[in-house]
């Protein structure tokens, strides 16, 4: 352009010049009188196209200067318009190509933008973007569930947005030290959770000083991983404490036998009996670890076919009716007589049904009762006996419904258990009342042997204390083949 330019300008001097020698020639031939003429005349026309030239030349200037302005300013969409070729046709078709260019890469930029967003906020892991003052750039979902922070913290400080003492010494910590950092933490508001946290501080390296552009936390909940562990734990220190106590039992009462008590007949058969009693719950132990451990691994097999609940109660009632007997413990069975068949494995169902029934005359008192209620299952509400007899059976909102599942429910007169340790049930070894547990010959394992035994037949176990006291705890099992699952998890 500036070519084009030179060589204009350099067009009207040239102009000037010739017109002077014209002038000049004719004032030799006598035609102009007036030296002054001669120099003014070519100086005011010399003036006159520089003025035109130049503000030609500004006009057009000052339009690409404002095309330019608006490209800066977002407005891709502007467009320079090209009427002839002229000085700045060029340029103004190199200028309309580089917007259009920009327009693209912009779009590409802003699809990739709201890609990585959407990826960022549906993320299980909380995430975190602060700016390089630690005001909050960006959060996903998951981290304001985490920390309870407000969905219009954009732009404020993170101590105000994310009210966590621990969290921010180390954000403090990496961005001062301008070094990646890890750390667990616990949670006591909103939620009660144990959080692993991820700082990663941004910096742009270059040849002159690094720039720290932001910092990135990653929070993982690890919540689950704890009680994992925790679970673990407890079932290693129960194990051997469950096996200790009865092989230190075999141990001791040994050792006197062969100290001399075994010339003692009378002693030596009542030693002779703990032995053997603690050898049988040894027995019972190991085979409940095996039958747990085969079912987690799947290695139990299931044969699912349909089967009248009625029957499958009556046998487990029977052979627990030996035991609530000695106790003097009633066992009442209230079935819905238009049950339909279920589809199960009977020898499973039976087991889960054994030791629940095992559980609840274990824990009734001493002249209490158990019930035992079946029904079609609409609603979600587990119902008591005490439920069951304020209505008549054509009156009761559940009884001789249609439903898909077959709602089997316990209940006895026991203590009851603690609100807060119900979700614990179900754990390997864990007791509500260990000493009286282990009294009463429990190995710690029976419900979560039920748990898995259902959790295979796509049931699970609900329990709740009952309103008069004890507990109620219920299965449902489903009648049709399609919902229920044929091989263990």
């Amino acid at each position: 352009m500036k070519r084009i330019l030179f060589w204009k300008v350099l067009f009207v001097q040239v102009v000037v010049i010739a017109f002077a020698l014209v002038l000049f020639g004719a004032y030799q031939a006598g035609a102009i009188r007036s030296f002054c003429f001669v120099v003014l005349l070519p100086l005011l026309v010399s003036a006159i196209l520089s003025g035109i030239v130049y503000w030609s030349m500004r006009k057009r200037l000052e339009a690409l200067s404002g095309f330019t302005r608006a490209i800066a300013g977002g407005e891709f969409q502007r467009r320079l318009i090209v009427h002839r070729r002229d000085v700045t046709s060029r340029l103004k078709e190199d200028l309309n190509t580089m917007a259009e260019s920009l327009a693209d890469q912009i779009r590409d930029l802003q699809g990739r933008m709201t890609t990585l967003e959407l990826a960022l906020t549906g993320m299980a892991d909380g995430v975190l973007i602060l700016d390089p003052s630690g005001r909050v750039a960006f959060s996903n979902n998951a981290l304001r569930t985490l920390f309870g922070v407000p969905g219009d913290s954009g732009g404020k400080p993170f101590l105000e947005a994310v009210r966590h003492h621990g969290l921010a010494i180390l954000i403090n910590r990496a961005m001062q030290e301008r070094s990646p950092l890890t750390g667990e933490l616990e949670l006591l508001f909103p939620i009660k959770a144990f959080v692993a946290a991820s700082i990663l501080p941004i910096i742009k390296e270059s040849m002159r000083e690094d720039v720290h552009l932001g910092t990135a936390v990653i929070i993982r909940d690890i919540t689950k991983i704890r009680d994992v562990e925790r679970v673990r734990k407890d079932f290693v220190a129960n194990v051997s404490h469950e096996l200790k106590t009865p092989i230190a039992a075999i141990r001791g009462f040994a050792e006197t036998l062969l100290d001399g008590a075994m010339n003692d007949k009378e002693e030596a058969s009542g030693f002779l009996g703990v032995i053997q009693s603690h050898a049988a719950r040894l027995q019972r132990l190991v085979d409940d670890l095996l039958t747990l451990s085969r079912i987690e691994l799947g290695a139990v097999s299931f044969s699912m076919a349909s089967h009248d609940v009625g029957p499958l109660i009556e046998d487990a009632v029977q052979l627990i009716k030996p035991q609530a007997d000695a106790k003097q413990v009633a066992i009442t069975i209230k079935t819905d007589p238009g049950l339909q068949p279920v589809h199960a494995d009977r020898d499973r169902i039976a087991q889960v049904l054994l030791n629940l029934l095992d559980n609840a005359v274990k824990f009734a008192p001493p002249g209490g009762a158990v019930w035992v209620l079946a029904r079609n299952a609409e609603d979600k509400k587990v119902k008591s006996y005490e439920d069951e007899k304020e209505l008549a059976p054509s009156q009761h909102p559940i009884f001789n419904a249609s439903g898909d599942f077959i709602e089997i429910s316990i209940e006895d007169t026991g203590p009851g258990i603690p609100p807060q340790l119900i979700p614990r049930l179900g754990e390997r070894f864990y007791r509500v009342d260990p000493a009286r547990s282990r009294e009463l010959g429990g190995t710690g394992l029976g419900l979560a042997i039920v748990k898995h035994l259902l959790q295979a037949h796509g049931s699970s176990l609900v329990i709740e204390n009952a309103r008069r006291g004890g507990t109620i705890v219920s299965l449902r099992l489903s009648v049709s083949p399609s919902l229920s699952r044929g091989s263990c998890p």
